[in-house]
């Protein structure tokens, strides 16, 4: 859970695939949306499965229409693979990002 001033901003859960991979969701709070938080959120996310969880790939799913996921998601260092069903499917690799992204 990621909190700004006190408010609850975002909710980020890491499902298990298979051993070192997970699939990562987030929740951003409706209220906090278009503040510029989900590119640090999901940086410091990513550092922490990376990292402290020892992940060595992060998976992720979006919806098409999904434009300012898609770009926070590419911006942390996400790599497009294709698509699941209606999602576009995106992967994360340790050792193609030492460290995501922070905002610029």
């Amino acid at each position: 859970m990621a909190s700004v001033n006190g408010m609850a901003a975002c909710m980020v859960r890491f499902d298990t695939l298979e051993a070192g991979a997970a699939e990562i969701n987030v929740n951003m709070n409706p209220a906090m949306r278009g503040k510029k938080l989900g590119r640090p959120i999901l940086a410091a996310a990513c550092t922490y499965g990376l990292g402290t969880l020892k992940l060595s790939r992060i998976y992720a799913e979006i919806k098409p229409d999904n434009a300012p996921s898609v770009r926070i998601f590419e911006g942390v260092g996400f790599h497009a693979l294709g698509r699941r069903g209606d999602l576009l499917t995106y992967e994360l690799r340790k050792e193609s990002s030492a460290r995501p992204s922070a905002p610029r």
